[in-house]
């Protein structure tokens, strides 16, 4: 996929993290898989995460969802 695919637990962890995330964020999948998903989350708004996962752990869908993210190289990105 052309889409940068990344899957996490419920804890937050990275579980995989394909060719187009690695482009996208600059992380390689060894880097990223096992991290915390707070390593693209820039500090102003670590509190969407745990927003995020109370709402899919109620059940509920996140269906689009508009938000920044920051690369490896620190520089931040609009992500949808």
């Amino acid at each position: 996929s052309d889409d940068a695919i990344v899957s996490k637990t419920l804890d937050g962890i990275i579980t995989t993290w394909n060719l187009s995330a690695e482009r996208l964020f600059g992380y390689s999948a060894a880097e990223a898989v096992g991290q915390p998903i707070t390593i693209l989350i820039p500090e102003d708004r670590l509190d969407e995460e745990p927003a995020i996962i109370a709402r899919i752990k109620a059940g509920e869908r996140v269906d689009h969802f508009e938000t920044i993210r920051r690369r490896k190289d620190g520089t931040l990105i609009d992500i949808s």
